[in-house]
């Protein structure tokens, strides 16, 4: 990818009230462009589209009061300290890929009623991703993705689920066997197993589009703490580094490119110091893509049935980073 050229957002139709300035009053539209900001002539303001991964590496994004089932306070969610710095920012490398992930969440307010305490905040967390291309080492001036939106509910038992307006969406859920043909409930989790067992995931794609293909960027396992990261799939292939992850069949393959199936058998991340065990729950979260053949090549190796290829020597990481 060449770095000269500045990508076109095009996600600039913000509305004036919610425009947040990029850079100081009076930048030209050239540094503005080089920013990856957006430019309004007529008010000459620079200011930073919505939903995207700047070049600068900011990320300006919206959490909408109807974007889950249950209506979300925007009063109620935190993003962090007096400046707005974000809870928690997961700086992670995987593959030629330097991936940040920022996670706010909504506070959850408890009434102390005389007879018990209850709440009725429903306790999203929001994750949100930007992905960059790095060339020597280095992240690149462009971003390679818009930025992606995962809404992930806590231990609760709530009904929350994402609400889309969109022609697609995409599901991540744990099988009870190998079979594939039960899942467990959202309400079942955390689930408690013993190390070893196996776990069988499956990725689905619903899509009013019969011919889109459902592609995997990537699948990472990470405690709750997020200080360390297992990666489990690397471009629709399994890591070479741990046997235990195995890309599964779906039974009409190659036909169906809707479903991505793999296992891995279960474990527990441990303290790097102590070689002491992490007493702390483990996410599983996977970035997809949903390709259209009609518009570029939509294989995808491993899951594809084809060998990994440059798989081995293009993820030099360490897998707990």
């Amino acid at each position: 990818m060449a770095t000269s050229a500045v990508p076109k957002h095009h996600n600039c139709a913000v509305q004036v009230e919610e425009r947040i300035s990029c850079g100081r009053f009076g930048t030209s539209p050239s540094d503005c462009e080089k920013k990856g900001c957006c430019m309004d002539l007529f008010k000459h303001s620079c200011y930073y589209p919505l939903d995207e991964c700047t070049v600068d590496q900011h990320a300006v994004f919206a959490i909408r009061h109807d974007c889950a089932a249950i209506p979300v306070d925007p009063r109620k969610i935190i993003s962090g300290g007096p400046h707005c710095k974000p809870a928690i920012v997961n700086d992670k490398e995987v593959g030629d890929m330097k991936i940040y992930m920022i996670e706010v969440h909504i506070i959850v307010s408890a009434l102390n009623l005389k007879y018990g305490i209850i709440t009725r905040n429903d306790p999203l967390r929001f994750l949100i991703e930007c992905r960059y291309m790095k060339h020597g080492g280095v992240v690149a001036e462009q971003s390679i993705a818009s930025i992606g939106y995962m809404v992930k509910a806590s231990t609760s038992n709530l009904p929350s689920s994402i609400i889309s307006s969109g022609r697609h969406s995409v599901q991540l859920k744990i099988a009870k066997d190998r079979s594939y043909s039960s899942y467990l409930p959202t309400y079942h989790q955390p689930l408690q197993l013993l190390l070893g067992h196996p776990v069988y995931l499956e990725l689905s794609l619903r899509s009013s589009k019969p011919e889109a293909v459902l592609l995997v960027n990537y699948c990472l396992a990470y405690p709750r703490s997020a200080k360390n990261a297992l990666v489990l799939i690397h471009e629709g292939c399994a890591n070479p580094n741990d046997p235990t992850v195995s890309i599964l069949e779906v039974n009409d393959r190659p036909q169906n490119r809707h479903q991505r199936r793999f296992s891995v058998k279960a474990f527990q991340f441990m303290d790097h110091s102590t070689n002491l065990y992490l007493n702390e729950e483990i996410y599983f979260m996977c970035s997809t893509e949903v390709c259209m053949p009609i518009e570029k090549p939509c294989e995808e190796r491993c899951f594809d049935g084809k060998g990994p290829n440059w798989f081995v020597d293009k993820l030099g990481l360490n897998a707990n980073n």
